[in-house]
């Protein structure tokens, strides 16, 4: 804990002297098993995070391809549902034995070369079970990767468990895909504009849908020159995000 105030209160001070542009950080989830359509989202001109399943053939190579272009990778981990959904042969769930979890979680990163942090797929039973966010903040912490809440229930724990075990985290604000319509993206895009402008940063999760990556195409140079925005990886949020975190 006291490693964890130490951090915040040192990036703090860079934030401070910073240029104070509002800042998104867009993650890209689900990517890994469809090599031509996934790899496309390495290319679209501004810092993006990747959040990689790590159960297929595409994983290690799109981690590859993505970390020599200079992007963030992140590890997009299978969790326990309410609804039972089927998390792919890795996962982690409630009922599983200490042994099995750690084994399951190595197994999870070794398909996900680079990754600096983890962002749960599913997850709105794990997420909400406190054993085992302790757990997992602990193995995080001990490994130096950060925590993102991909906010799949409201009853989720893990922010709260994170900060208890200082592991850099943060959640995600803006699902940007949930609806495929142009105008329904174009609208969860200017949401996350206008929460970038009154906190500082925004959070999006987007994933690589070819309407999703056609909507990107066009939207991103806009907000980049007329909205006033930075792009940046999820790692160039987490301070601000930390801070706000801490002050409340």
């Amino acid at each position: 804990m006291k490693q964890w105030v130490f951090m915040v209160l040192v990036t703090c001070a860079a934030w401070a002297g910073a240029e104070s542009k509002p800042k998104i950080a867009l993650i890209i989830d689900d990517v890994g098993y469809n090599f031509s359509r996934d790899v496309t989202v390495t290319d679209f001109g501004v810092p993006v995070t990747i959040s990689i399943l790590p159960d297929y053939n595409s994983s290690k190579r799109i981690a590859e391809i993505a970390h020599n272009k200079g992007l963030e990778v992140m590890l997009h981990l299978s969790m326990e549902s309410i609804s039972g959904a089927n998390m792919g042969s890795i996962g982690l769930s409630k009922h599983m034995a200490t042994a099995e979890r750690s084994d399951m979680l190595q197994l999870a990163l070794s398909q996900v070369p680079h990754a600096v942090g983890v962002n749960n797929h599913m997850g709105s039973l794990l997420t909400a079970d406190v054993e085992s966010m302790v757990w997992l903040m602990s193995e995080l912490q001990k490994k130096n990767l950060y925590f993102v809440d991909s906010l799949t229930t409201l009853s989720s724990v893990a922010g709260k468990v994170a900060q208890s075990q200082g592991v850099p985290w943060l959640e995600r604000q803006v699902f940007l895909d949930n609806s495929l319509e142009v105008k329904d993206m174009d609208y969860e895009f200017q949401r996350a504009l206008k929460i970038a402008k009154k906190t500082g940063y925004a959070v999006i999760i987007a994933h690589p849908h070819a309407e999703t990556q056609m909507f990107l195409q066009r939207r991103l140079p806009m907000a980049k020159y007329y909205d006033g925005v930075d792009f940046v990886s999820v790692s160039q949020v987490l301070p601000q995000a930390m801070l706000m975190a801490a002050q409340r």
